[in-house]
């Protein structure tokens, strides 16, 4: 089911932003056939669908194929900063974000924010985000994405404390996934200091699981040791770095406007 919520809700929706709602609808059922997609396949349904209402789509991963919005320019013109979009209507400012697990989990939509707020000539907002995103940890937890964002930005609009410069944000709830290919192992470092749970895929768990049981218990092996300390630094050094940015995010846009 495709939910959606506009951005101050004392404006209705305009044609240009019911026409991205459109394309949503026009894939909703074929979201809702029980396969498993990530962000980047959900963009590429939506392709076509948006190309035809005049927007630049991220078509992969490399530089030619992303799509660039300038942010900062320097002499005789040139971008000297410029963000990512997944999709990007040059004629009416509207860039759209498209998220899936990691948009409430990370604070991704918090980024797709602060970025939109910087890009030149951007004066809508489109986030993406999954209506739920069930994790099978065995615990039974559900995030409840879209219905966060949406109290997220009620809340900041409602509160007038913080002033965007975008005329509006459009929240869109898509499909509930369910990653039935998570699971969480514990893990213990070679001093016997920290001990950590860790959210893995099924890939990560496959190449974890014969070092990091055997060195919570045991010990075992020196290349089970390493290999073990190894993903501990890992998953240490990414949960900093995601805490430094967003900490860096709010200090750049807490100053932009103040």
């Amino acid at each position: 089911m495709i939910n959606y919520q506009f951005f101050p809700r004392s404006h209705g929706v305009t044609k240009e932003i019911q026409a991205v709602i459109d394309c949503f609808k026009k894939i909703e059922t074929t979201l809702e056939d029980g396969t498993h997609r990530v962000s980047n396949d959900v963009l590429a349904l939506l392709r076509p669908h948006l190309e035809a209402c005049g927007y630049e789509v991220e078509k992969g991963k490399g530089r030619e194929e992303k799509i660039d919005v300038p942010v900062i320019f320097g002499e005789n013109n040139a971008i000297d900063k410029s963000f990512y979009a997944d999709a990007f209507n040059k004629e009416h400012g509207i860039v759209i974000e498209v998220e899936a697990g990691r948009a409430v989990r990370n604070n991704q939509f918090l980024k797709d924010i602060f970025q939109a707020c910087m890009m030149f000539d951007v004066e809508y907002l489109v986030i993406a985000v999954l209506n739920e995103y069930h994790i099978n940890t065995g615990n039974g937890i559900v995030s409840h994405d879209y219905q966060e964002v949406k109290t997220f930005l009620k809340t900041l609009y409602i509160s007038n404390r913080l002033k965007l410069p975008l005329k509006g944000i459009l929240i869109i709830g898509y499909w509930s996934m369910s990653r039935p290919n998570y699971t969480i192992i514990r893990c213990q470092t070679i001093d016997k200091e920290r001990v950590m749970d860790l959210l893995c895929d099924a890939n990560e768990y496959q190449l974890a699981r014969g070092h990091v049981d055997a060195v919570y218990e045991n010990g075992n092996t020196a290349k089970e040791k390493r290999d073990t300390k190894r993903l501990v630094r890992s998953n240490i050094a990414k949960l900093i770095n995601r805490v430094l940015n967003l900490i860096f995010m709010h200090l750049i846009l807490f100053f932009s406007i103040g």
